[in-house]
């Protein structure tokens, strides 16, 4: 079984601040604007205001990629998912890091 998402504080050596997503067992660094826009599509879906199936990220820090399934009961990804109350969560998270 894998780990919830956790979201954390970093901070990479030349790009300063960044907001860590670990999700799927895959550390993700996200600049805060990543970090942030990330969090505003996943409270759009998970709000019901954004018709978006599949949600994408390249982080500019890190060398994975995060792909979300959007699904009738919250989001999918490689490994695992959430239900939508986890998503808002989330959502919320990521928002509040990045304004670091």
């Amino acid at each position: 079984m894998v780990d919830p998402p956790r979201v954390s504080a970093a901070r990479h050596p030349a790009l300063g601040p960044m907001v860590r997503l670990d999700l799927g067992g895959t550390a993700h660094l996200l600049i805060p604007a990543e970090a942030a826009t990330l969090g505003l599509a996943l409270a759009a879906v998970a709000d019901g205001r954004s018709a978006e199936r599949e949600i994408f990220l390249s982080p500019l820090a890190s060398d994975g990629v995060i792909t979300l399934a959007v699904q009738a009961d919250g989001l999918a990804f490689d490994g695992g998912g959430m239900d939508w109350a986890e998503v808002r969560a989330l959502s919320a998270e990521l928002r509040r890091l990045a304004r670091c």
